[in-house]
């Protein structure tokens, strides 16, 4: 639940700081939440869903036992043990350059770091 709770935290975060003025940001709250939208979401809640979607997917899974659970096992293995070996350093090192060129290109509210 608390995992859930955080994610709600910061998703309403995110919009509140991607409003002018806060009649704006209540705006697209209420864009989110399916006001003023007959058929339930609105195009702003369709929107933070296609934007922030696949991240938040990802991150509901990376938050489960599998991942590691998977690596165990690669790492039990002979020779992908070898190729977790090498490869572990290298995917991570792209993943900082790949999450820093992200909150350099403002994908992110610098004010949340």
């Amino acid at each position: 639940m608390g995992h859930l709770f955080v994610l709600a935290v910061l998703g309403f975060g995110a919009v509140l700081l991607t409003g002018e003025d806060l009649g704006q940001s209540l705006a697209l709250w209420g864009g989110l939440l399916g006001q003023g939208e007959p058929g339930g979401m609105g195009t702003a809640g369709w929107y933070a869903l296609r934007s922030y979607g696949p991240t938040l997917l990802l991150a509901a899974l990376g938050a489960t036992p599998w991942p590691s659970r998977w690596m165990a096992r690669l790492r039990r293995g002979t020779w992908t043990g070898k190729v977790v070996a090498v490869a572990e350093p290298l995917v991570l090192a792209a993943l900082l350059v790949i999450s820093t060129g992200y909150l350099v290109d403002g994908g992110v509210q610098p004010f949340w770091y």
